[in-house]
């Protein structure tokens, strides 16, 4: 078993309208792993002590990168990157990434991997280049899957939960404590598009123009809506808009889409081919 346990799926959707984007075929840079987390939420946040000092999630618009999970403790900030890759993981002295595995045949077959230490640095790098801060962040590599592991860089890794938690409880103090909890006020989880269909999540940032909905009371946004579900009509589509007070709105729309910032580029999803979004919150 590794560390998380969840499973995810690309989402394979037609495409509707030719002005319109379908969802992504097999891209693993666009599908997401909402669920990663998940690690973060049922064992670490309990086990250190923690509330709500984790951020899963963090898109960051800049650039082709994402923060799979974002941890404040103690006024230090730690980025987690998560990789489920199985078999033996080597790394090569180039600092590329190289895994050995049998396939579904028995047969033993090798990969080059790009090097998650440098993806999470470069993550960072624009965390910081968004949000300006002289708060340090300590990048944290943790490997679900894998049999065995030969690293040979000073990067920070783990294999196990007892040993990324005391890791944790035991990291010395950094500077900057105070603008550590500034910077991780200041992100925003990402949001999520999800087809019930290919039960796969689209991990983005939806623009805040499209979570801006009216109602006698004046103007839902983006941070009074918990989630929104779609119910598909022959000519049109109903979105039941659920706040976190508990309420709920219900639209009509007609050939409307969802326009995301995905890999730091402008992006429209039907709705036609949605059935859940989940929006992201900042803290």
């Amino acid at each position: 078993m590794g560390l998380f346990h969840s499973l995810f799926h690309t989402l394979r959707v037609g495409l509707p309208e030719n002005t319109i984007r379908s969802f992504p075929l097999f891209r693993d840079q666009a599908i997401r792993k909402r669920r990663r987390e998940s690690l973060c939420q049922s064992a670490v946040r309990p086990a250190a002590g923690l509330s709500d000092q984790i951020q899963p999630d963090i898109s960051l618009p800049e650039g082709e990168a994402e923060i799979d999970c974002l941890i404040l403790y103690r006024s230090m900030l730690f980025a987690v990157e998560v990789k489920r890759w199985r078999g033996t993981i080597i790394e090569n002295d180039d600092g590329s990434f190289l895994q050995h595995r049998s396939d579904n045949s028995f047969l033993l077959t090798s990969k080059s991997l790009k090097s998650p230490f440098r993806q999470l640095n470069r993550a960072i790098s624009l965390l910081k280049k968004q949000h300006p801060s002289r708060a340090w962040i300590e990048p944290i590599v943790c490997f679900e899957e894998a049999d065995r592991i030969r690293i040979q860089s000073d990067g920070t890794w783990f294999d196990r939960m007892s040993d990324l938690i005391s890791y944790l409880n035991n990291a010395p103090p950094r500077p900057w404590g105070p603008e550590a909890a500034d910077l991780f006020e200041r992100c925003r989880a990402a949001d999520l598009l999800h087809c019930n269909d290919q039960d796969g999540d689209l991990i983005c940032l939806i623009c805040d123009e499209f979570l801006r909905f009216p109602t006698k009371n004046g103007i839902l946004t983006r941070q009074d809506i918990c989630s929104i579900s779609i119910f598909h009509r022959w000519s049109y589509d109903i979105l039941m808009v659920k706040t976190w007070e508990g309420a709920c709105y219900s639209y009509h729309r007609e050939n409307d889409f969802v326009p995301v910032i995905e890999n730091g580029r402008l992006r429209q999803y039907a709705l036609c081919q949605l059935d859940f979004i989940l929006p992201g919150q900042e803290q």
